[in-house]
């Protein structure tokens, strides 16, 4: 049995969470005083009125795109894409609806497949929708998202994408490679087909093992369904059954989230401040107990009646929306931030309707 073999992919989160508890127990870890100095010295940045707090402000990830915060969708398809990779299985597909937060999703599960199985190789690319697509078109769409010269012939242009990902795994010290894939449904069955064979070439002559990932919106499940009919080799190998990909679905999923918020292990601003993104925006309110997850009632109340001005009712709120609407209280909030904060209804009413929740539904 390989060591990749006797791999267990964890959750996505709680790795870390392991990671910075056994950090923590270590004595000399708080020890230093440099260390502590400069802690509280970025702290204080941060935290008091100022230019520094005005940078930290503006450079905040909530308030860049896209905003990389854990969600239990997200970790439950990280555990499906772990199993597919463990088992060397051809691949596995996703399908979600419109602003759901797949690419960041996809982008997430990437940054953190390595710190599990870090014999494999990975590669992320964006299916273009081209109007009509050549073999030479395809593959050096793949060379750009590698960052890779396309110079040459289609032939020329397959070659070097079959060396760079040989090369790829044997940096990684493994045979595998998995190659993530954005927006899939813009492929259909000859671009799949460009694919079916550089992975069957890879693996027959060469010894290598291609394992796809592809998110889509639902037009992909269309695609599924039309390979079960017309192309069995491509269903059975990259679109067999197309996993639902979901924003946030009842309050568990919200309350999940905005608790990411509350943790300085994985929403940590500035990095090495042990500031998490609640304290940064509401540092005061925090100091004091006040966490957005124990929001999530209020929250969920809130989108309902957001929905239901417009005769609709809650099922899958997309992330774009969510995201949104968290952004927009923490930023209204600051001018109100003291010991004893209360996020009343009307508050996050107001930051539904900034984020054009409601206009989503009409």
């Amino acid at each position: 049995m390989t060591d990749f073999e006797r791999v267990n992919p964890e959750p996505l989160g709680e790795r870390s969470d392991r990671q910075s508890a056994s950090q923590a127990a270590d004595p000399t870890e708080n020890a230093i005083p440099e260390a502590q100095t400069n802690r509280r010295t970025l702290r204080s940045a941060a935290l008091n009125d100022g230019p520094d707090r005005a940078y930290y402000l503006e450079n905040h990830p909530l308030n860049q795109r896209p905003v990389k915060v854990l969600t239990l969708s997200i970790r439950e398809s990280f555990l499906v894409v772990s199993a597919a990779i463990k088992f060397k299985r051809p691949g596995c597909s996703f399908s979600a609806k419109f602003r759901s937060g797949k690419s960041t999703a996809l982008l997430m599960i990437k940054e953190s497949l390595p710190t599990v199985m870090p014999q494999v190789a990975y590669g992320l690319i964006s299916a273009k929708d081209h109007d009509t697509v050549t073999e030479r078109v395809y593959w050096g769409d793949h060379l750009i998202a590698l960052e890779l010269v396309t110079d040459g012939t289609a032939q020329e242009r397959q070659n070097r994408l079959r060396a760079a990902i040989i090369s790829a795994c044997i940096q990684a010290g493994g045979r595998h490679f998995c190659l993530l894939i954005d927006e899939g449904q813009n492929w259909n069955a000859r671009e799949y087909t460009f694919l079916r064979d550089l992975a069957n070439q890879l693996r027959e002559q060469d010894g290598y093992i291609l394992t796809t990932i592809i998110f889509g919106d639902p037009r992909l499940d269309e695609l599924s369904s039309m390979f079960r009919e017309k192309r069995k080799d491509l269903w059975a190998r990259f679109l067999m059954k197309p996993q639902p990909f979901f924003g946030i679905r009842n309050i568990d999923d919200l309350r999940f989230f905005l608790a990411e918020h509350d943790s300085a292990k994985r929403c940590e601003y500035p990095a090495g401040s042990g500031i998490s993104y609640t304290e940064f925006f509401l540092p005061s309110a925090y100091e004091s107990g006040w966490r957005l997850g124990e929001q999530a009632q209020c929250v969920w109340d809130a989108f309902v009646r957001a929905a239901a001005k417009v005769n609709r009712e809650v099922n899958d709120i997309g992330m774009q929306w969510v995201g949104e609407t968290v952004i927009h209280f923490l930023t209204a909030q600051m001018a109100n931030d003291v010991p004893g904060f209360i996020g009343s209804s009307e508050k996050w009413d107001d930051a539904i309707v900034s984020a054009l929740f409601i206009d989503s539904l009409i």
